[in-house]
């Protein structure tokens, strides 16, 4: 079989096409910081194992270091490259239905991740660079894999980005009702990732740090205020008066109207 049919063959088996490859290559470096705009007409990952880089792309800039790795998609202006060092990359260029899929998905984007000193590129390039068609197919379907992790740790990025932003709105609106239904949906999440990514995050589950928010901004109204307690409560979306009692004796160790009189001595 040809090596053109046997491109073909993978293509259709793997969803990819691997093209360029790189291994241990030097880019020359910069002495100025200064992007030079540039695309790609296929995918590329750069994994950069030794020096220093910068990464400009979707109007943003970011520095690069050892284990990080840069994501490029057809068509997008971007630049990248050592940066008063040498940047030692290993890097994969390629095509096909799976990373296209991806990106129209939303679950492929351009940008930096980290991939870790490991180099996991190279055995990817040394079996798509072998004569051996079985090696050839592990290296299309290592990458499928690959891909695959790198999906997911983008994904893991931006959930923990949209749990600071919802983080932020429960801290400036406390009195909004909230289920943890509504949150994990909000964090584009399963309740089960939520739960889990937002407790390695804040070190609390995110009912207790929504009640925890909720009970102190309360207790502020409760003692700035001469609102009845009863309209506090409902302001916060407590059940009731004694629901809300309940739950501050839980926190500060005694009630709402002792913590009142206290505020005014």
């Amino acid at each position: 079989m040809s090596q053109q049919n046997l491109k073909d063959e993978f293509s259709r088996l793997s969803g990819l096409r691997i093209g360029g490859i790189q291994s241990n290559w030097r880019s020359a470096r910069r002495e100025i910081d200064e992007m030079r705009p540039r695309k790609f007409n296929h995918y590329t990952i750069s994994h950069l194992f030794d020096g220093q880089g910068v990464l400009y792309v979707n109007d943003q800039r970011y520095d690069l270091a050892p284990g990080d790795a840069v994501i490029m998609l057809p068509g997008i202006t971007q630049d990248y490259f050592g940066y008063k060092h040498y940047y030692f990359e290993d890097a994969i260029g390629f095509s096909g239905a799976l990373p296209d899929s991806l990106v129209e998905q939303g679950l492929l984007r351009a940008g930096k991740i980290t991939l870790g000193l490991e180099r996991c590129l190279l055995p990817v390039i040394q079996n798509a660079l072998s004569t051996d068609r079985a090696r050839q197919l592990n290296a299309h379907y290592a990458l499928g894999v690959l891909l695959t992790e790198i999906c997911r740790s983008q994904a893991t990025s931006e959930s923990a980005s949209k749990i600071e932003l919802l983080a932020n709105d429960i801290l400036n609106s406390p009195e909004k009702k909230r289920t943890i239904q509504d949150m994990a949906r909000f964090c584009c999440l399963s309740e089960v990732q939520f739960r889990r990514v937002f407790k390695q995050k804040f070190k609390m589950s995110p009912k207790q740090y929504y009640d925890q928010i909720r009970i102190n901004t309360a207790a502020r109204m409760v003692e700035k205020t001469e609102l009845p307690l009863s309209e506090i409560a409902a302001r916060f979306n407590y059940a009731d008066q004694f629901h809300f009692s309940r739950c501050f004796v839980q926190h500060f160790g005694y009630p709402p109207v002792d913590f009142r009189r206290r505020a005014k001595i």
